[in-house]
Parts: structure tokens; sequence; C-alpha cells
């Protein structure tokens, strides 16, 4: 569900364990946290391990309308919520602006019952594209779940038609 994938994403893990960069989020109505899908995470290596790449995914709202909710990162940049919340738009501060899915929205709890709001996305917020982000990068990483899908049906096709007692006897 959505809170073990909350809870198996590093960068998740990573702001958990720093709680002065998040402090002021807990428990407050108009701060969140955006945490980055993991597969999005991928092509930046340990670069979501940083202070301001923390910071860049703490929003604070500064305006809500009905066109949607303005926030702040730590930095000064602007990004906008639409109003059903499932799409962040990138603004002032940022290089290129871009529209940026949001997966999810979840309340996570820590052991003191502290309340944090999350907005799981579909990328990171980044200032600029990263050098190694590119199309193929991304694209073998989107084949992976495929590829164990392919696999898997694979040997259930081999056990029906061979037998258990031959895929058994296959080479690993």
């Amino acid at each position: 569900g959505n809170l073990a994938q909350l809870c198996e994403n590093p960068f998740f893990d990573y702001a958990l364990r720093r709680p002065k960069l998040i402090s002021n989020t807990w428990n407050a109505e108009n701060q969140f946290l955006c945490v980055p899908a993991l597969e999005s995470l991928l092509p930046l290596g340990k670069a979501y391990r940083s202070k301001s790449f923390v910071q860049a995914h703490v929003l604070k709202v500064v305006e809500n309308d009905a066109k949607g909710i303005r926030c702040q990162t730590a930095q000064g940049w602007t990004v906008t919520l639409s109003a059903d919340k499932k799409v962040l738009n990138t603004g002032k501060g940022f290089a290129v602006e871009s529209q940026i899915r949001i997966i999810f929205e979840e309340i996570y709890y820590n052991e003191d019952f502290e309340s944090l709001q999350i907005l799981h996305l579909s990328k990171p917020l980044l200032r600029k594209k990263p050098e190694s982000e590119d199309g193929l990068i991304l694209e073998q990483i989107r084949m992976i779940p495929a590829t164990r899908r392919i696999v898997g049906q694979h040997i259930a096709l081999t056990h029906l038609i061979l037998g258990p007692e031959v895929v058994r006897s296959l080479p690993k």
C-alpha cells in the first residue's frame, strides 16, 4: 500500500532520520513533505542525501484559493498544487517550469503520534535537470518490472507444459 511505498523509500527514510530538516512540518496543517517516487531517485545516485535536496521538498503554504495552493520551499522556490492535489507545478526559482504528478497524499504518524502530511510525487523537485538523467536510463528502469513479469510468466508456462519435476531440474 501507500505506507509501504513510503517506508521503502530511501529519501523518506533519510528525511525522517534528520529531524532538524523537517522539524517544522510535524503537526503543521500548512506544510507538506514531498517524497519523490523511488524509481525517480535512482538516476540521482546519492544526491537526495543532502540538506538542500530535503529542504527543496518541504513545502509551506503561502496562499490557498480556488485556483490552487501556492507554496514555497525553504530556498524560496515557488510551487503550486492544483486544487484537487493531483498535480504540482513548479514556478519561480526553478530553471524549467514543469508539471509533476502527485501519485497520492498520505498522513504519516511517528511513534509520538505526530502527523506529517506527505505528497508522493512522480519525480523530484529539481532546480535543473540532472546530467545523468536521460531517456535510455529511465526507460531501462521502467522495463525492470515488465521483465520480471515476463520471466515469471515463462516459468509458469514451462511448469504447465513440462511438469514440476522438469522445471525443478532446470539450471537456475
